[in-house]
Order: C-alpha cells, then structure tokens, then sequence
C-alpha cells in the first residue's frame, strides 16, 4: 500500500530538516562576525620569528614560526608562474603563504616582503615549462589516428549529445570567470589546446581501433577541461592522463556505457605516475579556483542544470552527507565555500554516464565519495602532502562500484524508506542541495579568503588596507555569498 503524498511530503521536509540542522549546528557559532563590524587586526604578542632560508631551486624563503610550528612562508624567486608579475626588488618575486589565522602573521610577512624586496615595477621572465613538450605526442597521436583509419578501413559519423555539450558550456564559462581574476588562465591556454587536439586524435585512434567507426562529438572537450580544473599537470603526466582517459572511455565498457569516468582515471594514474616519479612537475590549483569573489556560488548555480536534467542531486547530497558523519578519527572535513570541493562532489563526480541508475544508488554512491574524499584529504595531509588528488582518488572506485550500489539500495531503501529518494522529488532534492550550500556560505564564506594569495597574484578588484594588507572588511564581495551586486560595482568603480 502506497504513502499518502502529504505523509512522503512530511517524511522528506524532516530528512531535509535534518540535514539542515547538523550543517548549521557546525557553523552557526561563526555567523555573528560575519556582518559585524571588524576592528584593524593586533599583532600577536607570541613572539614570531622570520628566517631567511635558501632553497635548491635558487629561490629565497621566509619562514614564520612559533616554535616548531610554520605559520607562512615569504617566497622570493627570479622568476614568475604567469610572466607578468613585477619585481619585488632585488630578491625577485614575492609570493606570501600563510598556513594559520593567527593574527599578525600574513602583516608581519607583508612587511617584510616591502622593506626587502623593494617595490615591484619591473617585469620578470616566466619560470620555465615543459609545455613546449606535448607537440611531438600530439603529432605523433594524429599520426596514429590516419594509421588506424587507413588499416580499418574506417568510417566517420557524427553524434553531439547533451550529457557532453552541457558540461562543455559550464566548463568554459568556469575558465572564462576565473581568467577575469587569475592570469594564469590565460597562460595555460596553449597547453589547453594541445591536449584537446590530443585527446580528439586519440579518441579518433581507439574508436577506429576497435568500432572501425569515429563517432565525431564533444566527448574529449569536457574530459580535458574537467581534468584541468583539478591539477595542471606537466607534459609527461598530461600525455599519460588524456591516454588513460580516452582509453579507459573506449575500452572499458559495461552495458554499453564506459565504467570509468574517464577525467578521474585519467588523474588518478596521472597521481600515481606523480607518486613514483617525484619529479614529475604538476600544479595544484584549488587555491587558485578561490580568487574570484563568487566562484563557488557560480559552480553551485552552473551546476544546478545538469543535476535537475539528469536526476543527479542525490550524489551531492549523498557526499555532503559522507562529510558529515565521516569516521569521528578523521578531524577535519571538506570545507564545501571551497570552489574544488564543489566541483567534486557536482561536476566531476555526478557524470551520468558512470553512476548508478536508480536514486538510492546514486545517493549511496556520493555517500562513498564523499567518505573517500574526507579519508583521502585526511591521510594525504598527515602525511605532509598536498591533499588536491584526494578529490580524484575516489570516484574511479565508485564508478566500478556502481552496479554494487544499486543491488544495496534496492535492498536496504525499501517502503517507506525509499520514498524519500525517489526519482519524482529530484526537484525538491536540488532545492535541499541549493539551501544546504547556501547556509554554509552563509557561515563559512569568510573562512576562504585568501589574502596572501590576493596580495600575491594582485587580484583585480581587491582593496588593501593602509598596511598594505588585504581583509574582508574591505573586500565584502570577496566575503559575503553570492555577492554579485557588490563584484559588478567594483568592476565598475
């Protein structure tokens, strides 16, 4: 005997309640100093030491430290990421990193940086690259293409499909946001290309290789461009991450469907690779994602689309609630006002092509992820390494896991346990996700400002203090959420 709608209504505004609550019982406690009213910030009185200290690559550091705790760090080198920072001086290009909200750490660095390094009027040479590297595997990989093409007699047809073309507008108007607050951007869009093209010549070779067929589509569009909102990688571990992925999407299939999500194969060998060769170079750049005022408010509201059109929101909510009640040894838990993390859990791991087909699977398939994530970041962290792929790592094995995720929740989500999660409250799903996000930026927005990076990168639009010293109460469209008002009058002013 089926519930009454108004009992289904009643049973699903409860879950929603709840999980409503427990996300501001975690950051209720911080909402009174986001609106009120901050005075100038005091310099601790625990004493900080800075220490000039040498480093292999030539470059100088400053490291802040309470006794054996680093606080930040000034970096000075003769050479710049983007080409087109200025000089601080004598000492070259500074680059601020605080690692704590003490206050008085990011000032005290800030002031050394101009009393040392002087003022920063001239242009230095880029650091150097092996970008230049990826035109012989591109070359090569086009080579092979018009080989298989020629020795399988194939074919050509042409199929664009809206789970690749709505990725690929949302992806691109991604880049195009944050390039107006991040040079480098602009930077990567020559490496960007070369591993579009490389990706299209691969897909080209492997569907001739085994269908005898081309289906020409957007498909590699949106597998490169995702893979490069979560590391830039150098041109050896490009080469291997595109050739994982557009293999993985060609050879590994199930029920005519590729099982892997072939962006977070293609990192996830990609990290390996990174693990056994150190040297490797690669690029996090999650920090990176966080310069524009509203980046996580537009991933949210992109991101709304393709979780309705497809019936996806049960996935972010699944990973939210892996957040949540991850294991109790693990401390901390993704900040979701983070851009990156929002990216995980909506655009990269909710891929229709790779996850569960039936609502209760797909929640329990974010439900891993997101426990995964939590763990990953955790481990990687304690470890002294950067906790970027930690945001990967987890979704190849739930891609494969899938199937497994629908067999459980058609046995465990039964009766009125699973109505709930039926496909028919997708909407009223998305409406949760959009409120659960929302009272987080509400609580935690301010905690991800960045000024060290802001002074860094000389974010447009950003306003220093008198000090020299970037802060919220100066740049509120930078603290507040979705302060779009406050951004256009900026630009403006």
């Amino acid at each position: 005997m089926s519930l009454a709608r108004p009992t289904i209504l009643r049973r699903v505004a409860l879950v929603g309640a709840l999980v409503l609550a427990v996300v501001l019982s975690r950051g209720i406690g911080t909402w009174p100093g986001l609106w009120a009213p901050r005075d100038a910030v005091q310099i601790d009185p625990v004493t900080t030491s800075l220490a000039l200290r040498p480093t292999e690559d030539g470059a100088v550091v400053v490291d802040a430290r309470t006794g054996q705790k680093p606080l930040g760090d000034l970096r000075f080198s003769h050479c710049t990421p983007l080409g087109s920072h200025a000089s601080a001086g004598d000492l070259g290009w500074a680059d601020v990193q605080v690692y704590s909200v003490r206050p008085g750490v990011l000032e005290r660095l800030i002031a050394y940086a101009n009393a040392h390094g002087g003022p920063r009027i001239h242009l230095l040479p880029a650091c150097t690259n092996d970008d230049d590297l990826l035109g012989w595997p591109v070359a090569m990989a086009v080579l092979l293409a018009i080989v298989m093409w020629g020795v399988r007699d194939g074919r050509f047809g042409l199929m664009i499909r809206a789970p690749h073309l709505v990725p690929v507008v949302i992806q691109l108007s991604l880049y195009l946001y944050w390039s107006l607050y991040w040079t480098g951007v602009a930077t990567r869009l020559p490496s960007l290309v070369a591993q579009i093209v490389l990706a299209f010549a691969l897909d080209a070779a492997f569907s001739f290789a085994r269908f005898r067929r081309w289906r020409v589509g957007l498909s590699p569009l949106p597998i490169v461009l995702s893979a490069n909102l979560f590391a830039w990688l150098g041109a050896t571990d490009s080469v291997i991450a595109i050739t994982v992925a557009m293999a993985t999407k060609t050879f590994l299939r199930r029920g005519g469907r590729h099982i892997f999500n072939p962006s977070a194969a293609g990192l996830t060998v990609g990290a390996l690779y990174l693990a056994l060769v150190p040297s490797s170079g690669w690029a996090g750049i999650f920090h990176f994602e966080n310069l524009p005022p509203n980046m996580a408010e537009v991933v949210l509201l992109l991101g709304l689309f393709p979780l309705y059109r497809f019936r996806l929101s049960l996935i972010p909510l699944g990973a939210l609630s892996g957040f949540l009640f991850r294991p109790h040894a693990l401390q901390d838990a993704p900040n979701l006002a983070y851009p990156g993390i929002l990216l995980a859990v909506t655009l990269f791991a909710a891929d229709p092509a790779t996850t569960p087909r039936s609502p209760g699977g797909c929640f329990l398939f974010g439900l891993f992820v997101g426990v995964g994530i939590a763990l990953g970041s955790n481990l990687l962290l304690a470890h002294g390494h950067p906790d970027d792929f930690a945001k990967v790592l987890p979704v190849p094995v739930a891609n494969l896991l899938a199937p497994t995720f629908d067999r459980v929740a058609g046995r465990i989500l039964v009766g009125w346990v699973a109505q709930p999660f039926a496909a028919r409250w997708n909407a009223l799903h998305v409406l949760l996700w959009v409120a659960v996000i929302g009272a987080h930026l509400a609580s935690q927005k301010k905690d991800t400002f960045e000024a060290g990076r802001h002074w860094t990168y000389q974010t447009p639009t950003i306003r220093r203090d008198a000090d020299d010293v970037p802060r919220c109460a100066a740049n509120p469209a930078f603290c507040r959420p979705f302060a779009f008002v406050a951004e256009v009058q900026r630009w403006r002013q």
